[in-house]
């Protein structure tokens, strides 16, 4: 080093902090350093606590209970005598007293001794000889803890009975009173003691029904009011079954409000257009293919169906497959089924197999519409020689998607205003010889004004239908309008195109029909045969019979005439 560049601090040693270090490679434990630690831990610790005890700490191992005078460099603890026990071997262990000499307890296995005198001392909260017991108004007994107190709240017990369960420590509570030690209002009830009764509807509150305090109801997510009783703002149905306490309206998205439906019931027979299919399962779709059997055939009577295996080998290929009958029918009037929506799909099955073969999985029923494919997996599965009944209810939650994915509200519906078939499943294993299903029924909804008495409200919604839709979702354009698919949930209903000279046209082409005032054309946009004008005017009175030779239909006989701009010549043809 030149001379010049010299000086003596350069021989005192620089500190070099291992802080990260020793935190990371020390620091398990909550920085509990054991003998057996690493070289680096404990000559760490060694050299924090020398620096912030001094120096070295005295050992002052107890003369009587040790056995040297010199401790463990690490940590100081002495070297103690038999049945001593602390870092200075000042004390007995558990079961022995009198230290330095630490003599056996002569107490029973349930009790301790005093560790001085020995004298048998039985765990808190425990009596009996053998310390065997709780004392009176405790539980739990455990031999070294003891026992705890039960703590009964006097105001909630029953009879005044302050004892408690000896195992888990409940109290016996009076009514409407609940928690280990009766110290609560059960759900329902609020205002410790008194357990005053709720006047929350406990269709619309949480499980915990109001405060236990003040008595407030805690309301589901779509429910309102002071008792929650009423359906918030776009919601119907309030249901104590529903964990959302009220349904969403769907209304094909056209409105959000509505209400329930007050309808009658009826439990439509599906057994009008029937089918027997082979299912094939792609990944995202299901084939049917019907098979060639006239309906006659496959009809026993007039409620079952019947399909018979017997003609196909046990070892044949399509021995393997799922088989569904195919079914369905419309209610009366109605052009969809969306008054099936919260009712019950419901059918009977009884099948017989063979003694060989293995089951077949798949659904037990599929929902096929225009755009959806929608599958439903009961939990109870029918065995063969056994009549099994299956109700499965129509919404949305019981059903999935083909690949496995929820189904939502509006994927359901729109899948009930364009249901094509619905397929039950008629074998449950590979060796099938006949299958019967027996009273398929769909439940639907209808007006019946000769029996209004058996109206009820039910599950389908009732939508407050903005100009242009009608239908108890909004699902059909009204008289006036039709459909231009470009829009969500079918598309958009508009206005008819008939100039004024007609007032409904066809739902899908726009087509008029029925046009007025001497007008024809596919939107009432010209005059028919033997009149003159300009339709389009949107007048009663665009086009005026002919002149030819007289304003008559019977006294008319051109197809066409023109007016002179003067209007006093005229020029049939």
């Amino acid at each position: 080093m030149p001379i010049n560049q010299y000086n003596e601090d350069l021989l005192v040693e620089e500190l070099f902090d291992q802080t990260k270090e020793f935190i990371k490679e020390c620091g398990q434990d909550h920085f509990h350093i054991t003998h057996n630690a690493s070289e680096f831990c404990k000559k760490a610790v060694f050299s924090l606590t020398a620096e912030h005890n001094i120096g070295a700490l005295p050992c002052n191992c107890d003369y009587e209970g040790s056995i040297s005078f010199e401790c463990h460099p690490f940590g100081g603890q002495c070297q103690c005598k038999a049945n001593v026990i602390g870092r200075q071997c000042n004390a007995c262990r558990t079961g022995f007293y009198g230290s330095p000499e630490c003599k056996p307890c002569d107490c029973p296995s349930t009790a301790m001794c005093e560790p001085n005198t020995g004298e048998c001392v039985c765990p808190p909260n425990v009596m009996g000889e053998m310390c065997e017991k709780c004392v009176p108004n405790t539980y739990g007994f455990h031999q070294i803890i003891g026992c705890e107190d039960c703590n009964c709240n006097y105001l909630g017990i029953a009879n005044g009975n302050q004892q408690c369960d000896m195992f888990n420590g409940s109290c016996e509570c009076r009514q409407h009173i609940e928690g280990r030690a009766c110290d609560m209002c059960s759900n329902g009830y609020y205002d410790f003691p008194r357990c005053d009764h709720c006047t929350c509807n406990t269709a619309g509150t949480l499980a915990e029904i109001c405060d236990k305090v003040d008595g407030s109801c805690f309301c589901k997510s779509n429910v309102v009011g002071r008792d929650c009783e009423q359906c918030q703002e776009g919601t119907y149905n309030l249901q104590e079954s529903n964990p959302d306490g009220c349904t969403s309206c769907f209304c094909f998205g056209r409105t959000t409000r509505c209400e329930s439906a007050y309808l009658r019931i009826y439990n439509l027979s599906l057994l009008k257009n029937i089918t027997l299919n082979s299912a094939h399962f792609g990944e995202n779709t299901i084939d049917f293919q019907i098979w060639d059997i006239p309906q006659e055939e496959l009809m026993v009577n007039e409620t079952t169906l019947k399909a018979d295996f017997s003609f196909r080998e046990v070892n044949d290929v399509e021995a393997e497959e799922v088989v569904y009958f195919g079914v369905l029918d419309y209610l009366m009037n109605q052009n969809s089924h969306i008054s099936a929506y919260g009712g019950e799909l419901a059918y009977s099955l009884y099948y017989t197999t063979g003694l060989s073969g293995k089951p077949l999985l798949a659904p037990d029923v599929v929902l096929l519409s225009k755009d959806h494919l929608l599958v439903h997996q009961s939990y109870e599965q029918p065995s063969s020689n056994q009549a099994f009944r299956n109700r499965v209810q129509m919404v949305e939650s019981n059903f999935q998607t083909h690949d496995g994915k929820p189904v939502t509200r509006a994927d359901f519906m729109m899948a009930l205003r364009d249901l094509k078939m619905i397929f039950i499943r008629a074998n449950y294993w590979e060796q099938t010889f006949i299958s019967y299903l027996s009273d398929p029924y769909l439940t639907l909804a209808d007006e019946d004004e000769d029996s209004i008495g058996e109206y009820q409200l039910l599950p389908v919604e009732r939508c407050n239908c903005p100009p242009g839709y009608t239908g108890l979702s909004c699902e059909d354009c009204a008289p006036g309008y039709y459909r231009d698919s470009n829009g969500p949930y079918g598309g958009y209903c508009i206005p008819c195109e008939c100039n004024g000279h007609a007032q409904t046209c066809d739902c899908a082409t726009g087509i008029c029909k029925d046009c007025q005032h001497s007008t024809t054309g596919e939107h009432c946009e010209l005059c028919q045969e033997g009149y003159y004008g300009n339709a389009t005017y949107g007048s009663p009175h665009d086009c005026m019979i002919c002149a030819c030779p007289l304003p008559y239909e019977s006294n008319n006989f051109a197809t066409s005439c023109e007016i002179s701009e003067s209007g006093d010549e005229i020029h049939c043809e």
